[in-house]
């Protein structure tokens, strides 16, 4: 069983991949994160100790989800790779691949995939994790998504010296100048971008 979501950001490819690269930088703009912690570490990713709540309160309400992740950086093809496991000696997981695809006028896709592998697992198991995969999964999915374009988009506009609410308005959660919704009334819009 597999599940994507996707989403566009405004902002350079280089820095929206090492951004979410950086796993333990994660808590710092994922407000539902509590901490990812390697275990062991490669040049090319390791084993981390993730954690995170699946009622958005990260570090303050002390409840999470803890598991442990094989973790591969893919530089040559804009992956991240994550083998998703309850114990570090189990062989199955869940599979998660993060995907980042450059596109017209600086634009940025990023795609999470989840491919749950549950053949060795009986019906009641496979209704759970049915269940886990269309909601925690895809809410997290979703949250780490709009984290991660809310980071990138408020930096570039920083770095780019445009109008400061427009960073603001990135950095709170408000939708892109790609979106439609705009802070800003639509005259000083025109004199300020």
């Amino acid at each position: 069983m597999s599940q994507e979501i996707e989403i566009t950001i405004q902002a350079p490819l280089d820095k929206i991949f090492a951004t979410a690269a950086d796993l333990t930088k994660w808590p710092e703009f994922l407000p539902h994160w509590r901490f990812n912690r390697f275990l062991s570490k490669s040049a090319s990713g390791g084993v981390v100790k993730m954690s995170c709540s699946p009622f958005g309160l990260g570090g303050l309400g002390g409840l999470g989800i803890t598991w442990f992740s094989e973790y591969r950086i893919d530089t040559q093809s804009r992956e991240l790779h994550f083998l998703y496991k309850k114990r570090l000696d189990e062989r199955e997981g869940i599979s998660v691949v993060w995907s980042f695809q450059e596109l017209p006028d600086d634009l940025v896709r990023v795609r999470i995939k989840h491919e749950l592998s549950n053949q060795r697992f009986g019906f009641i198991h496979r209704l759970a994790t049915l269940f886990a995969s269309q909601w925690s999964l895809r809410s997290d999915a979703v949250k780490n998504l709009t984290g991660l374009k809310r980071k990138a988009e408020a930096e570039t506009a920083l770095r780019e010296n445009r109008h400061p609410i427009i960073a603001a308005r990135a950095l709170l959660g408000s939708r892109s100048k790609t979106g439609s919704h705009h802070l800003l009334p639509p005259d000083s819009r025109k004199r300020t971008l």
